[in-house]
C-alpha cells in the first residue's frame, strides 16, 4: 500500500548570514570556556572523597567534547529556525555537525555528465525535521528520519544541453551527532 505524506507548507526565506552577531556567540563561548576551565581546576584541588562523590555522579562523562559540534551550535543558535545554508564560492565547505563521517572534496565523485569537479552548493540542517514533524508520522520511530546535515554537491561546470533536464547529483549523508 503506497502511503502519501502531506507536509506543512512554510516559505523560505532567503538572508545574508549575519556574522557580526556570530562572532559576539564565539566569544561568549570562549567565555564559557574559560569559566569549564575553571571548574576543572576547582576539581583537582577537592579531596579525594569530594571527588569520589563527583565521580559517582558522572558529570564528566557526560559527551566527549567535540569542537566541531561546539561550531556547529555556536553558528546554528545565531538562526535557529535555519533549514538552509547556500553557499557556492570555490572552496566553501558544509557546517558539520561532528567531526565524524566529513566528507573531504577530492573523495567527492566527478559529475557523472561531463567528468568535471563537484563543488559544496547547499546543505539541509536537522531544524527542517522539527518543521516538517516527522517525528507525529503514524507508524514512525523517531530514528527512522534523522540526519546531522545533508551536503548537496553539485556540478562546477553546471553542465546540461540546454534541454532543461535534470541531472543527478551527489549528496553525503552525516549522522546526527547523538547517533555517530
Amino acid at each position: 500500500m503506497l502511503r502519501r505524506l502531506s507536509y506543512p507548507q512554510f516559505e523560505i526565506v532567503i538572508e545574508e548570514e549575519n556574522l557580526s552577531e556570530y562572532e559576539a556567540k564565539v566569544k561568549d563561548f570562549a567565555r564559557e570556556k574559560g569559566l569549564l576551565k575553571q571548574y576543572e581546576g576547582s576539581v583537582k584541588s577537592l579531596n579525594q572523597q569530594d571527588r569520589d562523590e563527583l565521580s559517582a555522579m558522572d558529570f564528566d562523562n557526560l559527551h566527549e567534547h567535540d569542537p566541531v559540534f561546539d561550531k556547529f551550535q555556536t553558528r546554528i543558535c545565531v538562526e535557529p529556525t535555519q533549514c538552509l545554508r547556500y553557499d557556492r564560492k570555490l572552496g566553501s565547505s558544509p557546517l558539520w555537525v561532528s567531526s565524524a563521517s566529513q566528507i573531504k572534496t577530492e573523495d567527492v565523485p566527478p559529475c557523472q555528465v561531463c567528468g568535471s569537479a563537484r563543488v559544496f552548493e547547499f546543505q539541509i540542517l536537522p531544524q527542517v525535521l522539527h518543521f516538517l514533524a516527522v517525528d507525529g508520522w503514524e507508524g514512525s520511530r523517531a530514528s527512522d528520519v534523522d540526519w546531522g546535515t545533508l551536503a548537496v554537491y553539485t556540478c562546477s561546470e553546471s553542465c546540461g544541453d540546454g534541454s532543461k533536464q535534470y541531472f543527478e547529483e551527489f549528496i553525503w549523508y552525516q549522522a546526527s551527532s547523538g547517533s555517530i
